[in-house]
């Protein structure tokens, strides 16, 4: 897998609205001990390696981006690296194929984003509209902020770069504040003078709530649990 052979060289309103079931679900997640990001300092240590196992191919999922002011649908493909215990998701944007590469600590910090989105969409949700008030999304008025690595290329995936990324909010319609993925330009690492593009990415309650799923530790450490019972079982 290219995306996995280049991480590895490099290291290793006015309106409310109602609570959906699915926003109920995702809170649920958050509020289980194996999803819930904590402090920082509490956050638990993950392995850097699952297993000597090639890339699983995970379940894909939909995200939105907003292209000269239309909303258009992404299909975001995701992908376990067990090796490396990193999640490359997978998609276009513009003529470029991207793919963003998570590492253990960065989807905790990612989690940590999407639960500050959540708690202030519960408050939204139940008739608070100042939780959530409809204004530019930003680096100061960001949830929280962490490193990243991606990946990128016209034709394929051949240029990499060290980047930050930030979890934020943004209205694309009015009363829906969509959850915002922000990955910031940044200089390639081959010296060849381009930057990987701005992305951003946005997901409703519903698309949280499935990423969040297939992503979450149990689940992955599910998929791993399945490739050993094939290799080992005698």
């Amino acid at each position: 897998m290219i995306a996995e052979t280049l991480y590895r060289k490099k290291r290793g309103i006015l309106k409310t609205v109602p609570v959906t079931a699915a926003f109920t679900a995702l809170l649920c997640i958050f509020a289980s001990c194996a999803g819930m990001p904590r402090e920082q300092a509490e956050i638990e240590t993950e392995p850097a390696f699952l297993g000597d196992f090639d890339p699983v191919r995970l379940e894909n999922v939909m995200a939105l981006r907003s292209v000269f002011g239309k909303i258009k649908p992404t299909e975001i493909r995701l992908y376990l690296v067990p090796r490396t215990n990193v999640v490359e998701a997978h998609f276009r944007d513009g003529a470029n194929a991207v793919v963003l590469m998570f590492t253990a600590k960065q989807r905790q910090t990612l989690a940590a984003g999407i639960d500050s989105y959540a708690k202030a969409y519960a408050e939204y949700a139940a008739g608070d509209v100042k939780s959530l008030p409809d204004r530019k999304p930003g680096r100061k008025n960001a949830f929280n902020r962490g490193e990243l690595s991606v990946a990128w290329g016209i034709i394929s995936v051949n240029r990499t770069a060290e980047t930050e990324f930030r979890t934020n909010y943004q209205y694309l319609e009015k009363g829906k504040p969509y959850f915002m993925l922000t990955a910031e330009r940044a200089d390639a690492s081959d010296g060849s003078n381009t930057q990987s593009p701005l992305v951003n990415l946005y997901f409703s309650p519903s698309q949280l709530k499935t990423l969040s799923e297939i992503t979450s530790r149990d689940a992955l450490q599910k998929e791993v649990d399945i490739l050993n019972k094939k290799a080992f079982d005698f």
